[in-house]
């Protein structure tokens, strides 16, 4: 028995993602304090995390 495995190709992001990221990046450039955009656990500490 042969098995086939497929792997999904990659999709460039679409306009609406581009939007969300740019709009989230700014938002947390206008509000440091509060708001951030990077995942990692040490950056974002006391700030809302914003994906």
């Amino acid at each position: 028995m042969t098995s086939v495995y497929v792997l999904p190709t990659a999709r460039p992001p679409r306009p609406e993602t581009a939007y969300a990221k740019r709009l989230v990046q700014q938002f947390a450039r206008e509000t440091p304090e509060s708001v951030t955009a990077v995942m990692a656990k040490k950056a974002r500490a006391g700030r809302v995390f914003i994906d």
